[in-house]
């Protein structure tokens, strides 16, 4: 676990942050997915920032258990399965990519976090059976033009971190644990934070933490994705849908989460944004 810094705000500046985790390349939610960018594109586009923060890509073709993988694993098919389905993610994320781009006025106002499906393609079971010459087609930073782009790219399970004069540090990562209480479990991980934001488990929570210092705050972000994805069957969930736009100055940190039904986000006076 690593933790970067963000470009924390001088003073007179303010960042806004749009943080969207969960998006899950083919289960996207598009309605929703275009809702959350006519509200980002409110905001002054010199001030806005995107932190994509894991799980933007779904990688269901690198489940170990399922038979297509099984198969294409004994037969090591890495022409026939393994690269066209890595393509299609790609490809999938050119066209995400390209979206996303219209909300920032350069390329390096973009961060990529790698999520746990994201990490797929690290798992021992599946690099123990490619060929060397496979390689370059499942390396994510190449893949992804990362560095074509000048993105921010942070590994799976890494920080990053807003530093802010009074309201203390605010850290993001994509989550990695789960259960009951995740805002509680994460917070446990960097107590040192003023808040957190993650994603991970699809919900959408805030949750307080007050001691004989300040109070500190975790957010638990809404996933972009269908809430009925092929791979959940019938079982019902809590999750939401919907993104985290958060506010930055030089002194402080301000969070407003927002969950889009049905297609739709009303603003407070009950406008369709």
């Amino acid at each position: 676990m690593e933790v970067h810094d963000f470009d924390s705000p001088t003073k007179g500046q303010a960042l806004s942050v749009l943080f969207l985790s969960d998006v899950h390349s083919e289960f996207i939610d598009v309605e929703a997915f275009f809702t959350i960018k006519r509200l980002f594109q409110q905001v002054p586009i010199k001030r806005r920032r995107i932190i994509l923060g894991g799980d933007i890509l779904d990688m269901k073709f690198l489940v170990d258990k399922s038979e297509e993988f099984k198969r294409a694993a004994k037969l090591k098919d890495f022409d026939g399965y393994f690269v066209p389905e890595m393509q299609k993610e790609i490809e999938w994320f050119e066209w995400f990519y390209k979206e996303i781009r219209e909300l920032v006025d350069k390329d390096e106002n973009i961060t990529f976090m790698a999520g746990n499906h994201e990490q797929r393609v690290e798992r021992p079971k599946f690099r123990d059976l490619m060929p060397f010459e496979y390689e370059p087609w499942f390396n994510l930073r190449r893949q992804l033009k990362v560095e074509e782009r000048s993105m921010r790219y942070l590994n799976y399970n890494d920080w990053l971190r807003i530093k802010t004069a009074k309201g203390g540090d605010f850290y993001f990562t994509h989550g990695v644990l789960c259960g009951a209480n995740p805002i509680k479990k994460h917070m446990d991980l960097m107590r040192q934070a003023s808040g957190i934001m993650f994603g991970h488990t699809h919900e959408r929570g805030v949750r307080s933490f007050k001691n004989v210092g300040p109070t500190h705050i975790g957010f638990n972000n809404a996933c972009l994705s269908d809430l009925s994805p092929g791979y959940m069957g019938e079982r019902p969930n809590n999750w939401s849908i919907g993104a985290s736009i958060m506010t930055f100055d030089h002194n402080w940190w301000y969070v407003n989460q927002f969950t889009v039904n049905n297609g739709e986000l009303r603003d407070p006076m009950g406008r369709k944004v």
